[in-house]
């Protein structure tokens, strides 16, 4: 049996306990099967006091290091892989001395403020050989697993063109918590539409092919957003609506249009937050769902397809792998993601890397106006 891969954990801390380290990180790392392949080694924090306070909040063993700076962190040589999980406005700093130290890394998604910084990440990976996954674990959810396996199967002919509508259920529509009052500001990079739009997006895409020659608009319906007790103007759009052509595949027909809508806000009463139309030439599969990060929690999300030559309309079930059935709902796709790393898999399996998030994060960018 093989040495499990030493990780390095940055952002898991004792004050966030439902922070994504804890909720989708954690779980798989310290579960039996996750022990098997790996080991946590070390913690990053805002300093090393923070970092020992984690260890013994979270029951880890003594042996675990506490760091304070990511420098100290890729100067030491029993670290395999380091996974950040903090927020996105600091993911680059938090990674970048650890990939030009050659240390394989696993980053959350968004990966960095805009393009421009994940295209240096992806090229200093690419020149120190370092490997590397970006957690946008949708691919790897149960319901996406299936989809693919329907439209792969044919069962819907080719495809003719896709429809996303997608609204934000657990949002008000002029106001955001104190706690996610970064929402409001671009420069960040974190918001509903590059974390909760790009999430539902990219599975899709890496299906069906990621758009090209898109057209868009962008529309800031509430400036004035109420965080806390505050008022603050948002540059963040809470509207878009873009179209554009999916390259010609083998379950593709050429000139197939992708089109979707996303706001920041709910949706008519009793209407749900996700439908995905996938219209091809022997059937239409339909997909439902209110939470909006189904692709990762997908816990009550419905499949339909609609058969043109019976007109008949069945329901596709699906699940989870019983593994994943053990963890709690955050950690089931991020969970996948260790365990294709863990077979060295990550390229054969489609996973997304640095390289390919570049084109992903340049698509965000037009839509929140940093290109």
């Amino acid at each position: 049996m093989s040495s499990p891969i030493r990780v390095a954990l940055i952002g898991l801390s004792k004050n966030a306990s439902a922070s994504w380290a804890a909720r989708a990180h954690l779980p798989y790392l310290l579960s039996p099967r996750g022990q098997e392949k790996y080991l946590i080694v070390a913690l990053l924090n805002r300093s090393v006091d923070s970092a020992k306070a984690a260890i013994k909040a979270f029951d880890l063993p003594s042996s675990v290091k506490a760091y304070g700076s990511p420098e100290d962190l890729a100067k030491d040589p029993d670290i395999d892989l380091v996974v950040a999980c903090t927020r996105v406005d600091t993911h680059y700093e938090t990674a970048l001395p650890a990939l030009q130290a050659g240390k394989n890394v696993f980053i959350e998604w968004p990966v960095a403020q805009n393009a421009e910084k994940v295209k240096e990440l992806a090229n200093i990976a690419k020149n120190r050989r370092a490997r590397n996954i970006v957690d946008i674990q949708g691919r790897k959810s149960a319901v996406a697993l299936k989809l693919r396996e329907v439209i792969e199967k044919g069962t819907i002919g080719k495809v003719l063109n896709v429809e996303a509508r997608i609204a934000s259920p657990g949002s008000k529509r002029d106001a955001v918590p104190d706690s996610l009052d970064y929402f409001v500001n671009k420069e960040v990079g974190g918001n509903p539409i590059t974390i909760a739009y790009a999430h539902t997006l990219d599975p899709v895409f890496d299906i069906v092919g990621r758009p090209q020659d898109l057209h868009f608009n962008s529309q800031i319906r509430r400036r004035l957003k109420k965080v806390g007790d505050r008022e603050v103007k948002s540059d963040v759009p809470d509207y878009i609506a873009f179209s554009g052509r999916l390259p010609a595949s083998p379950h593709v027909a050429d000139g197939a249009i992708f089109s979707s809508t996303f706001r920041s806000s709910p949706l008519f009463p009793s209407e749900q937050a996700y439908t995905l139309y996938i219209d091809g030439t022997l059937g239409e599969i339909r997909i439902t769902t209110n939470p909006v990060s189904f692709w990762t929690f997908a816990e009550e999300v419905r499949i339909d397809v609609h058969d043109y030559a019976t007109d008949q309309v069945n329901q596709v079930e699906w699940e989870w792998e019983a593994w994943q059935k053990d963890l709690p709902p955050p950690a089931r796709a991020t969970g996948a993601l260790y365990e294709i790393y863990a077979q060295g898999k990550e390229v054969e399996e489609g996973v997304l890397g640095l390289q390919d998030a570049v084109g992903l994060h340049e698509i965000v960018d037009r839509f929140v106006g940093n290109a």
